[in-house]
């Protein structure tokens, strides 16, 4: 890498193509560590130390907040801050303090997770001013109550590796918007005081049932709080189930393409989709056997081929290598050689491959 770092800005592949980086390019590293470079990689990098937990998430939110389209009221940035000091902030320290994630993520990835959920949702509502116009102040504030909740169960509150764990969460959400968190008693037995954030009210109708429920005097559903999406078509909340495609299987469909639909089909397409449409990256984290390979293939086979260019599967296993890594993408791409032509003094011309 260091002739990418030098003036020339010039990247060396081990095919022995050489890359150029147009003046204003920059590459950023973000290591655990220099225990393995070298004196000469050091000397062409300026070096920004910064602890996790002394950077905390804030940045990430003040940084996010300012990619957010112009004409997205102060008010309602303001209202985003507050509820995610009020929710995010306590549901990421339960999260640390009592569950065990499928896949281990630092602070900042959740946070960015949710912000970038929110922001994926939010963009059909209120993308442009003349959609922002023909909502309601009241309406349009409410929708982003709702989709700040729903962005959170499935950021935060969806990273527990069993069933068990999301339920400790969603019942520490439940009792954090209801304000009772002084007779919470976790898992732990540790001890969560709503004083410990600014609380900030938010309208049971802008919630979930399991969370509404809480707030009101209506009995609990007992449906978990992952079942439950929000539309931004209707302005309401909706079952994944009845969202599940009940139209019959072509009787000349082939085995290997058959896909039962089900909840969980439905919401994982909805979040790959969300995520595609919005260029954000998507990692599917389950045990062996659930469907993840299958419903990304399903979903990437249905991309309009108009917009998107054919996908490329590549399988990595435990025993995959970087070289092998790299095999794998060079045999599905094209090589492109430049070519020479020489006269010679027969009259003939030999072409050389360079």
């Amino acid at each position: 890498m260091n002739t990418v770092l030098d003036d020339n800005k010039k990247l060396c592949l081990n095919s022995g193509e050489i890359i150029a980086m147009s003046p204003p390019m920059n590459m950023i590293f973000e290591v655990m560590d220099l225990a393995v470079a070298s004196p000469a990689t050091v000397s062409r990098c300026g070096m920004v130390y910064m602890e996790p937990h002394q950077l905390g998430v804030t940045p990430f939110l003040t940084s996010w907040l300012n990619t957010l389209p112009p004409h997205y009221p102060a008010s309602l940035k303001e209202r985003l801050v507050a509820l995610f000091d009020a929710y995010a902030m306590p549901v990421l320290r339960f999260v640390r303090k009592e569950v065990r994630e499928a896949c281990p993520t630092p602070d900042g990835n959740i946070a960015v997770s949710f912000m970038r959920l929110w922001a994926s949702l939010a963009a059909p509502l209120m993308g442009t001013p003349e959609l922002q116009r023909q909502t309601e102040p009241a309406k349009m504030q409410e929708a982003a109550d709702a989709l700040f909740m729903f962005a959170l169960v499935f950021s935060a509150g969806s990273t527990a590796a069993t069933a068990e764990s999301r339920q400790h969460i969603q019942t520490f959400m439940r009792e954090l918007v209801a304000c009772k968190l002084e007779e919470y008693v976790s898992p732990s037995g540790s001890s969560y005081h709503n004083a410990d954030a600014p609380f900030v009210e938010i309208s049971a109708s802008a919630l979930p049932p399991p969370v509404a429920s809480a707030l009101t005097a209506v009995p609990k559903d007992d449906s978990s709080m992952n079942d439950w999406m929000y539309d931004t078509n209707t302005l309401s909340w909706r079952k994944w189930i009845d969202l599940v495609d009940m139209a019959p299987i072509p009787e000349d469909a082939s085995f290997r393409s058959i896909i039962v639909p089900t909840a969980d089909s439905v919401a994982i397409t909805f979040m790959l989709k969300a995520a595609v449409e919005n260029r954000y990256p998507l990692l599917l984290v389950g045990p062996t056997g659930t469907g993840k390979t299958a419903y990304t293939a399903s979903y990437l086979a249905s991309l309009d081929p108009e917009r998107y260019a054919p996908p490329n599967t590549i399988g990595f296993s435990a025993q995959t290598s970087a070289n092998m890594a790299q095999s794998l993408i060079d045999a599905k791409l094209d090589k492109r050689r430049k070519v020479r032509a020489s006269p010679c003094s027969s009259g003939a011309v030999h072409v050389n491959e360079l």
